[in-house]
């Protein structure tokens, strides 16, 4: 992986879903282009999601630490637990798969089915 492959891509927003027994995160890029070469790095790469808290804002960042790579996404989304109830999900290690989507041209949100699973790849700090 380049830092080339990394240019570009960045989501802007989060959303959890559920799906049969999977809780998904969806990390919502500003475009499919942009989801489906996300989704790509996600499924072909090894990669540490980490998860921050901010202790004095409470605010969350999202950490996507490519484990053989110097390289990783970082998206400080602003999101508190009240805002977002779903992120006690990941607290709760409750969240099974990730995946991406975009917004198309009617604003509505659309998901790529493909669902990556997690595993133990979700760290919390």
């Amino acid at each position: 992986m380049t830092e080339s492959d990394l240019q570009g891509i960045l989501w802007n927003k989060i959303a959890f879903m559920q799906e049969d027994e999977s809780r998904v995160l969806l990390l919502e890029c500003q475009s499919e282009e942009q989801a489906k070469k996300l989704l790509k790095l996600l499924t072909t790469n090894e990669f540490i999601l980490r998860v921050i808290e901010n202790e004095k804002s409470k605010t969350y960042s999202f950490e996507i630490e490519f484990t053989n790579s110097e390289y990783g996404i970082r998206n400080n989304l602003g999101l508190t637990k009240e805002q977002y109830p779903q992120l006690a999900w990941l607290h709760n290690q409750q969240v099974t798969h990730i995946t991406t989507g975009y917004r198309n041209g009617a604003k509505k949100l659309q998901f790529l089915p493909d669902f990556h699973p997690l595993d133990s790849e979700i760290k919390l700090n």
